[in-house]
């Protein structure tokens, strides 16, 4: 169920007494959202009803505490939280406490998480469309039989890249569905 809530800016005005209503007191001080959350990656929501529309609205509630406790209300401040996200440092599915609360860039989120096969294949299309040495080339440094000296100033690169190919440190052929398992 919804509650009925004026929306200005984008954002709802509500107090941080009715979201705070609605934890429970974790593990290590966490407060840990009760009610909805995210279907892929459990970020806790919050739904209301517009006034105006009468439609309703969803917020990740992590963002709502921290632009209440944390923000000043300014515009500026308001459009640099829509740039960006907030994530929480401890380790607690679902904890909104303000002091767990930071903003960061979409890149900073990004940092740690790991790559997905998918993901390090599009990486390698994308250096590959770059290079200066074709797919067939890669393929003829593996299967020449020779020195990786040999074969270097044949294709006019460095002995380690040769190296580096034959090794599979580079240049991985990521359409191999068990490349990955390396």
């Amino acid at each position: 169920m919804s509650r009925q809530v004026e929306i200005v800016d984008g954002l709802p005005r509500i107090d941080l007494s009715w979201l705070l209503a609605r934890v429970r007191e974790g593990e290590g001080g966490c407060l840990v959202w009760m009610r909805s959350a995210h279907k892929k990656d459990g970020r806790p929501m919050a739904t209301f009803t517009s006034h105006g529309r009468g439609s309703e609205v969803t917020f990740y509630v992590r963002r709502l505490v921290y632009q209440l406790t944390h923000q000043d209300g300014s515009r500026r401040g308001v459009v640099e939280l829509r740039r960006s996200w907030v994530v929480c440092s401890c380790e607690t599915p679902g904890c909104v406490h303000p002091d767990h609360l930071v903003m960061c860039s979409p890149s900073e989120r990004r940092k740690d998480v790991p790559k997905t096969l998918m993901h390090r294949e599009a990486i390698a299309r994308g250096r590959r469309a770059k290079s200066r040495i074709s797919d067939e080339a890669v393929a003829a440094m593996r299967a020449d039989p020779r020195t990786d000296e040999a074969v270097a100033k044949e294709h006019g690169v460095h002995r380690s890249y040769v190296s580096s190919v034959r090794a599979d440190k580079r240049r991985r052929d990521y359409r191999n569905p068990w490349e990955g398992l390396r």
